[in-house]
């Protein structure tokens, strides 16, 4: 029998059971959970597994990192998705640099956290000069 994991969408915090195997750096089964939960439905899932791939939990992979934050703008419209994907455009260390993109998505993550579309993203710093 398939157990069920969870995933709460607003706060950003992933269930307890999925921690567990993040807290042990059982990568592996963890990046299957949320693999799991994206097919499910569950936002912050591609949220999770993106950060996992860019945040050098697992070895660093930008493209993964950029797949699974797309899949989190284009199903969910994460504003989150948004201003992290943005900042790999920006710093242009596992992705090619684009600035104009990361403004672009900025801008977009901005727009919609003022019309009140999300707030996945508290306390995300991008910085663009």
């Amino acid at each position: 029998m398939k157990k069920k994991i969870f995933i709460f969408g607003h706060t950003g915090y992933i269930g307890s059971y999925l921690l567990k195997y993040l807290d042990k750096e059982k990568y592996s089964r963890a990046i299957e959970l949320l693999q799991d939960a994206l097919k499910e439905g569950a936002t912050t899932a591609a949220e999770e597994l993106g950060d996992l791939y860019c945040l050098g939990d697992v070895p660093e992979n930008g493209d993964l990192a950029r797949k699974y934050y797309e899949t989190a703008i284009k199903k969910f419209s994460s504003p989150r998705a948004m201003v992290r994907l943005a900042q790999l455009y920006l710093s242009g260390d596992l992705i090619e640099e684009d600035e104009r993109q990361a403004y672009l998505l900025a801008r977009r993550a901005a727009t919609q956290e003022v019309a009140g579309r999300g707030s996945n993203y508290q306390n995300e710093d991008i910085a663009l000069e």
